[in-house]
């Protein structure tokens, strides 16, 4: 987090997104951002260019009045100190907040989550296309991060998830830190039709050994990889998920039990992309799912020219 140092918030006027603005503050404050960007966008009147051209203006006060509201807020929820920028804009809200994120080199994008039991449209799209990290903010005022969950999978991305884990643990208390590696089970290795009791006991026998040692294997990997990057405090955890099901079934399950105040992964892995995920979690039942931030993490460079293309595109 401390190398993020030109945050957009992405704020919707007409929706009470109060706990959005008082977490950002209160991360600002642990964090000390050069910029933080609060940006609203209108959408565009469906009228015809021709009347626009004799009625310029024609957006004008609800601009206004959303600047307004906006200044009203950030007076409330921030410090004077804190480099507070507003900005209203109109236009599509994907295509406008990533120009905005392109033009302003944005470290990190936050977006408010107000359903706790789904992710909406717009952030999945952000976290799919946008160059930058991007925090989805639940509705619900986290004064300080006391427990973090972040799924391990070895990769560049995990690297990534524990150094920004390390920002958050230089505090007086500290945040119990949990590290969760998933992994296939002995059914991703045993494919066989049985024909009799025999057979089937003896791949039951086989499987129950290869679990056995893949439980063994994961559990060292785990033991290994934490070792190497300096985190022996943190408290470990391994599931295994079966050939066919998702990784993100023993990840919800976790944020269940733990119920962390922060998830922090990589947008890609050696499995699947946060993006994939979050569209699982989206369908998830579990009830608890959306209580916490969610932090994902990008390598610099990550889908700028993707980015480019879409700018240029919507010109």
């Amino acid at each position: 987090m401390k190398k993020f140092s030109k945050w957009m918030v992405g704020i919707d006027v007409t929706k009470n997104e109060v706990n959005l603005l008082r977490n950002v503050s209160e991360l600002a404050n642990q964090f000390t951002p050069d910029a933080i960007h609060i940006v609203h966008i209108s959408k565009e009147l469906d009228i015809p260019k021709e009347v626009l051209v004799d009625i310029p203006d024609l957006m004008m006060p609800d601009i206004k009045q959303a600047q307004a509201s906006l200044e009203e807020m950030v007076a409330k929820y921030f410090h004077p100190e804190q480099p507070v920028e507003i900005h209203v804009l109109s236009g599509n809200q994907l295509t406008e907040l990533l120009r905005f994120e392109n033009t302003h080199k944005i470290d990190l994008a936050i977006l408010g989550r107000r359903n706790m039991n789904r992710v909406g449209v717009l952030s999945k799209k952000m976290v799919r296309k946008s160059a930058c990290n991007v925090m989805l903010m639940p509705d619900r005022h986290i004064q300080n991060i006391q427990s973090i969950l972040t799924p391990i999978d070895f990769s560049e991305y995990s690297d990534l998830a524990l150094a920004v884990v390390s920002d958050f643990q230089n505090v007086e208390l500290p945040p119990v830190v949990h590290a969760l590696h998933v992994y296939k089970d002995a059914t991703k290795y045993l494919s066989q039709v049985f024909e009799t009791a025999d057979e089937i006991d003896q791949i039951l026998s086989k499987r129950t050994e290869i679990d056995k040692k893949l439980t063994a294997y994961a559990k060292h990997s785990l033991d290994d990889y934490l070792a190497k990057m300096k985190k022996t405090s943190v408290q470990k955890h391994i599931a295994s998920v079966e050939r066919g099901k998702s990784v993100g079934q023993p990840i919800d399950q976790h944020i269940d039990k733990i119920r962390p105040d922060l998830l922090v992964m990589g947008s890609k892995g050696k499995t699947m992309s946060a993006a994939a995920l979050l569209g699982e979690v989206s369908e998830s039942v579990l009830p608890h799912n959306g209580q916490h931030i969610t932090l994902i993490l990008k390598k610099n460079g990550e889908n700028k020219g993707f980015l480019s293309g879409i700018l240029n595109f919507s010109r």
